[in-house]
């Protein structure tokens, strides 16, 4: 097909079309999980900072740093999770 023959159209209707902001008003920045049973909730993470790094600063040097491209899995922390509709328990690196 030759170029120009097709007008080019949005994907979506401009009603449907909504600024950012509008989309993450109502988003919450805090991260919550648990590590080893206990809460951690961080109300401003550092997005510079990696779980590694996070997990050495306070103390928790089990997980060390290999290659530091995560291929040859010193740095792995497992995450437990549960499948209910197959009765399952599974950990995820």
């Amino acid at each position: 097909m030759a170029p120009g023959l097709i007008v080019p159209q949005p994907a979506v209707d401009d009603s449907q079309i909504r600024s950012l902001h509008a989309v993450t008003q109502d988003w919450d920045d805090t991260i919550v999980f648990y590590l080893n049973g206990t809460k951690v909730t961080l109300d401003q993470a550092d997005p510079e900072v990696t779980l590694l790094e996070y997990l050495r600063g306070i103390g928790l040097t089990g997980t060390k740093l290999g290659c530091a491209e995560g291929g040859c899995g010193a740095c792995t922390v497992l995450s437990p999770s549960t499948i209910l509709q197959q009765k399952r328990y599974t950990m995820q690196a």
